[in-house]
């Protein structure tokens, strides 16, 4: 657990500089040569974050498993269980990190922290600062591929369907992750993830897949099943009228997943 400390103090140390340069810009509009350096300065801080989070995520791919077991997945058009998902640990950054700095102030008349204030109410207000939240926003990409295997059983308005093992391949996905590291004063750090949102994905692919030795009995009770039959149709439910559905599965997935993986491998700082 220990061998994540080397990872949070120099992605502190790091953020709270590049937060300091953005207000350094901030307040010094007047001087261009101070902020020509200070926006030479926060570049190389952003370009030093992007190597920390792209380690992060390598050291977290590493432990992750592959297939990833899920968790029954049951709603009004289909129950699927045994789920198995490949190709997360083909996950990179695919785009610049952005980074945004709020601090955590208790005011004298809150009994709770105010984390809605803007800088002049933090001058204005100084009373009991708690903490820094930062958060670093970047996009993951997946260069191959995402494959989901499993039993899957439909229901529609006319018929229940038999389960059936079933391929689904989920191409050209592009994910926007926020990590939130909260720093309190009393020196506590935790690194949490804020939210994983899809921003691109591209299309998605239904395939019935055989999970038995080829009997009779067995490719009879195949065919019964929704995708040995109406695949194309599945093809289209999901890439149209299903879509927003299928993606909203797939972030909270994918959220579920890291979040997890995360608080399991960094330490209780």
């Amino acid at each position: 657990m220990g061998r994540y400390n080397y990872f949070l103090l120099p992605l502190f140390l790091l953020t709270h500089i590049e937060s300091s340069h953005l207000q350094a810009i901030a307040l010094d509009e007047d001087k261009p040569a101070e902020t020509k350096d200070a926006q030479k300065s926060e570049a190389l801080c952003l370009d030093f974050l992007g190597i920390l989070i792209d380690h992060m995520v390598r050291r977290i791919t590493v432990h992750m498993d592959e297939p990833k077991v899920l968790e029954p997945i049951s709603n009004s058009f289909f129950t699927l269980t045994d789920g198995r998902l490949y190709g997360l640990k083909n996950i990179v950054r695919t785009c610049p990190i952005e980074l945004a700095h709020e601090e955590m102030w208790l005011q004298s008349a809150k009994p709770t922290p105010n984390q809605d204030v803007h800088l002049t109410e933090w001058i204005q207000k100084r009373d009991t600062k708690l903490g820094d939240v930062l958060r670093l926003s970047f996009c993951l990409g997946i260069p191959h591929n995402l494959q989901l295997r499993g039993s899957m059983a439909v229901t529609t308005f006319w018929s229940t369907y038999d389960p059936e093992g079933v391929r689904i391949t989920l191409s050209d996905i592009s994910i926007r992750a926020t990590l939130q590291l909260q720093l309190n004063m009393t020196g506590k750090m935790r690194l949490s993830i804020a939210g994983m949102r899809v921003e691109k994905f591209g299309s998605i692919r239904f395939e019935p897949e055989a999970t038995g030795s080829g009997s009779g009995d067995e490719e009879e009770r195949t065919n019964n099943g929704f995708m040995s039959q109406y695949a194309s149709l599945a093809d289209w439910l999901a890439n149209g009228p299903l879509y927003t559905p299928l993606v909203i599965i797939l972030e909270t997935i994918m959220n579920d997943s890291f979040s997890a993986l995360l608080k399991e491998k960094q330490p209780d700082l």
